[in-house]
């Protein structure tokens, strides 16, 4: 599904049996805390090097046995893990913006970098809070942001009163529930900034 955490994907029939569910089965630690993998698993005869990470087809493609050089996958139907075992994400909210020009009304913005050495999903909550109020949204990132990447995330504030400071939290579901594991935890909230000064 595009987390870089493996999920076990096979096939079943009923034809001998009954009360079994036939097609495409898909097992997945409710936790997401199975081991990372490489996000794409394109054909019945997968050997990592047939396809690359985007889903490309290489027009000559590397013996899987021979390359790396200095340390060959030679693997048939198996992914590959990465480079670090505990590799994990490391998500950090930058750039928190407020467009005050309709103000009390807001447009939210806030960057969501990855520092760490694996990629997540898209799907990640990000909440924006005001130090009066509490939580003001929840939205969610829309693509995967891979090691080093990043990702802009955006909220509009409807509302009538609003004159404190405003802060994102980046793995928040509005409620302060975060689903990642990530290498370092305490880091997910943006610095706060100003909202709507009072007038007078």
């Amino acid at each position: 599904d595009g987390d870089f955490k493996a999920e076990i994907v096979f096939s079943a029939n009923n034809n001998v049996s009954w009360g079994i569910d036939a097609g495409i089965e898909v097992l997945q630690d409710s936790l997401d805390n199975w081991v990372n993998t490489r996000p794409v698993w394109n054909q019945h005869t997968y050997h990592i090097t047939n396809v690359g990470d985007t889903g490309l087809i290489p027009t000559v493609e590397q013996d899987n046995w021979a390359w790396p050089i200095d340390d060959p996958l030679n693997s048939y139907r198996r992914n590959t893990q990465g480079a670090g075992d505990f590799c994990a994400p490391d998500l950090v909210p930058y750039d928190l913006k407020a467009d005050a020009a309709a103000c009390p009304d807001l447009d939210l913005s806030v960057r969501v970098a990855n520092e760490g050495c694996l990629g997540v999903g898209p799907g990640v909550n990000v909440s924006f809070y005001e130090a009066n109020l509490g939580l003001l949204g929840t939205v969610q990132t829309q693509n995967a942001i891979p090691a080093g990447g990043s990702e802009e995330v955006y909220l509009f504030v409807d509302t009538d009163v609003m004159d404190g400071s405003i802060y994102a939290v980046v793995d928040d579901d509005g409620m302060g529930n975060g689903v990642l594991n990530e290498c370092v935890e305490d880091n997910n909230n943006s610095i706060e900034g100003p909202a709507c000064q009072p007038v007078g």
